[in-house]
């Protein structure tokens, strides 16, 4: 039998080996830890933190998300940050909170008797809903139910079987530059996410911070859904903000006042002081 002597070049390979599976082994402790599990064995890396599971961040990488899932990505509050108990987070699909996933159009009623126009909002989101894409803009001064709209609408479309969310602006660009940390891909990728769900509700639509990745990125969404709509007859984009549309971003602002997209001012009494006519107070 012919014996083959181990020379330098045969060790180096094993050291090299050893070095990659210990790299190996490093990145999936990591992204263990981003998907909160905590009971792995601490190696020195994380001492020195209260919370072993975020290093004291609050909030930790959603995780074992389809990448055009719109929670890809984000970050979602880690168990630190919710006191262990996980009953009143927003469902990871939609972004509501169960009581929200519960509202239906009938426990507006009361509210709708304060003297609003909701229903001219219920018929236009109705409208888009028919045939199955669109946008609908909602604008108005405080209280008068924007949020409650939005939420309901999302959660009657989910019962319909819509892949629906509902988000805030801010939330959508946090989201997107938090990506970053990732590579330039991954907020491609959120892009994407966020452009591609079925069923769109983004509150406080004029409320975000400015900046030039900002604005290029919202552009993305919002120029790619309304593509959608008027192209490919899918998507709805339901939005709601405070001031008028065009006080709004003017590429924004243009597509929603091009006549094919309905835009409603809410008017009437503020209807947060008779909040418990809509049963958000009731489990």
């Amino acid at each position: 039998m012919r014996h083959i002597k181990r020379g330098k070049y045969a060790k180096g390979k094993v050291e090299q080996a050893a070095d990659v599976g210990a790299r190996l082994r490093a990145r999936v402790e990591r992204d263990l830890l981003e998907k909160g599990i905590a009971n792995l064995p601490d190696h020195g890396t994380q001492k020195g933190y209260a919370c072993q599971i975020c290093n004291d961040n609050k909030f930790v990488r959603a995780g074992d998300y389809d990448i055009h899932h719109p929670m890809f990505g984000m970050l979602v509050p880690c168990q630190c940050n919710t006191g262990g108990d996980t009953k009143e987070l927003a469902d990871e699909y939609t972004n509501l909170f169960p009581r929200d996933l519960k509202r239906t159009w009938d426990s507006l009623v009361e509210v709708d008797a304060l003297q609003t126009n909701i229903h001219e909002a219920i018929y236009a989101i109705d409208q888009v809903t028919k045939v199955g894409y669109g946008w609908v803009y909602l604008w108005g001064g405080y209280g008068t139910a924007k949020t409650a709209i939005l939420k309901t609408a999302c959660a009657t479309a989910m019962r319909a079987g819509r892949h629906s969310c509902y988000t805030r602006m801010q939330d959508i660009v946090d989201g997107v530059l938090a990506a970053y940390d990732q590579g330039q891909g991954a907020a491609v990728r959120m892009v994407k996410n966020w452009s591609m769900v079925d069923f769109l509700a983004v509150d406080e639509l004029e409320k975000v911070a400015e900046s030039r990745e900002v604005i290029k990125r919202r552009f993305q969404i919002f120029d790619y859904r309304y593509n959608a709509s008027t192209d490919g007859r899918n998507g709805i984009t339901i939005m709601a903000g405070n001031v008028p549309p065009r006080e709004l971003e003017p590429a924004l602002a243009s597509r929603l006042v091009d006549g094919r997209n309905y835009v409603v001012e809410l008017t009437g009494t503020d209807a947060r002081p008779y909040t418990k006519a809509l049963n958000l107070d009731e489990e």
